[in-house]
């Protein structure tokens, strides 16, 4: 009998160990199904791992206390059911595939973008909301540009969503392209019409402006150094409250850096010892020789 091959039937790259428990969504009026390994979505999402961990008469009102009270369970096939416009099919899916790839489509039309973001506040999805605000920053750090009027708008319409993060960092993207003068009249003029438009947005840029002006001013001079890029984008970011991204990293680096100033300093030592035990032994051997010769000999400098 020939030798059985090293690995499992099928793309090797798949996780194993995800269980069999899957979790069915049925998405808007259509009834779209999309299913997920359960062990998977609890992973990533707060909301559905505490959700799974109530008792199961429980679990059906903890879900819309989020969720909202038009989400059900079908009674067949248990399946959750979002009619929300917020759960669309088209981002259900890619939030399914990242959920296994833990990688985003790039470029990520906004549309997308703040669907996904929205999706992903909903399932209480911090790190995959950190991501889509990552990959926003690097696309406007590389193509120098800012959201658009309407862009801005939507954004403004959910500002409450990530503890704010997104319309925070918004209003940066517009202070800077406005204080720094590379507001041209086709973006201006929109923008001028959505503030007119949305009562109380240009008051609240405004105070953005008032409150974090300096932190802003840092934000548009470094930005674009790859070096500090991390922990700057971290001020963007849901999580812990003194958890700085990057943190490891400027660990390593002091931690690499204080070793190497050991070393150094070791070296210096070492040779400094060298140099005392080399003067000793001249001086032992000059020492000898006037003991010996009983003449005075003139110390070597």
């Amino acid at each position: 009998m020939s030798k059985y091959e090293p690995h499992p039937i099928g793309d090797a790259r798949v996780e194993h160990g995800l269980g069999t428990k899957m979790v069915i969504f049925c998405i808007g009026e259509a009834y779209d199904e999309l299913s997920v390994h359960r062990k998977r979505l609890c992973g990533q999402s707060i909301l559905f791992g505490n959700a799974f961990a109530v008792p199961s008469d429980e679990f059906l009102p903890f879900l819309q206390r989020t969720l909202g009270v038009d989400t059900t369970i079908n009674q067949y096939t248990g399946a959750i059911v979002l009619l929300s416009e917020v759960y669309r099919v088209q981002v259900m899916t890619v939030l399914v595939e990242y959920l296994y790839s833990g990688s985003l489509p790039n470029p990520l039309p906004f549309a997308q973008f703040h669907a996904l973001y929205r999706l992903a506040d909903a399932f209480q999805m911090p790190v995959l909301q950190n991501k889509l605000l990552d990959l926003a920053q690097e696309k406007h750090i590389v193509n120098g540009t800012c959201f658009d009027a309407k862009e801005i708008a939507a954004i403004y319409n959910h500002r409450e969503i990530g503890q704010g993060k997104l319309w925070k960092y918004c209003c940066y993207l517009i202070i800077g392209r406005v204080a720094g003068g590379i507001a041209d009249a086709a973006w201006t003029e929109p923008f001028k019409r959505q503030c007119k438009t949305h009562a109380g947005m240009a008051r609240d840029i405004f105070v953005m402006q008032m409150e974090e002006g300096e932190l802003i001013r840092k934000y548009q001079a470094v930005r674009e150094d790859s070096v500090v890029r991390e922990s700057v984008f971290c001020q963007f970011h849901i999580h812990d409250v003194g958890h700085k991204c990057g943190e490891e990293h400027v660990k390593k680096t002091a931690k690499k850096s204080k070793k190497s100033r050991k070393a150094k300093k070791a070296e210096k030592d070492k040779k400094e010892r060298g140099s005392r035990a080399g003067g000793s032994v001249i001086e032992a051997n000059r020492l000898a020789r006037e003991l010996s010769e009983g003449v005075k000999i003139k110390r070597e400098r």
